[in-house]
């Protein structure tokens, strides 16, 4: 796509996006309703069909799938008897959950406003005030930092319940050493 001088540069790897998209809109009329939602909607006979294919079960006797199934019916039985009104409403409905939604919103809002969102999006011009001019370099960067932000991604996901939500949140750790090594090799190659 380096090479294409023309607007279809952005434009192929933008139509490309939208196939797994399209994809899984095709294929969502194929894809059964959730047990639970089965249940809570007064469905009980195709929730015990599409539960036993999820488990894995061949008869509707087996323990596991009775156990499961009466866990979801005891869950939303709770859940009826607990909450009557709408539970939407309960996010604004007294003080701790205002703060709680407060919380929420101000997250994402700071998710977005974080410097790294700055780099990457600007980081064509970063990379040529750093000497690397050369577009097929630009795009090995971008796809190595795209590529490691992706191991973070998991490594962090996996080690969630390990280390902590808290903790993780709070040390925010981020190791950027392949794009510093990789802009060392690049400098002596010039």
């Amino acid at each position: 796509m380096v090479n294409i001088p023309t607007t279809w540069a952005w434009r192929i790897p933008s139509i490309l996006q939208c196939v797994p998209s399209l994809l899984a809109i095709c294929f969502l009329p194929f894809v059964p309703e959730s047990p639970r939602w089965l249940l809570a909607n007064n469905q009980p006979e195709a929730a015990k069909e599409v539960l036993a294919v999820v488990i894995g079960v061949e008869s509707l006797e087996e323990p596991d799938f009775v156990r499961v199934f009466n866990d979801i019916s005891t869950v939303l039985e709770t859940e009826a008897m607990n909450h009557p009104e709408n539970a939407w409403k309960e996010i604004f409905t007294g003080k701790p959950n205002r703060r709680r939604l407060a919380i929420l919103v101000s997250f994402g809002v700071m998710v977005q406003l974080l410097g790294n969102f700055v780099a990457s999006y600007y980081l064509g011009e970063i990379l040529t005030l750093a000497g690397i001019r050369s577009i097929t370099t630009q795009l090995q960067v971008n796809v190595i930092l795209s590529c490691w932000a992706f191991v973070v991604a998991v490594v962090g996901s996996l080690l969630l319940d390990v280390v902590g939500r808290r903790i993780q949140a709070l040390s925010a750790i981020y190791a950027p050493a392949p794009f510093n090594v990789y802009l060392c090799r690049i400098e002596t190659d010039l």
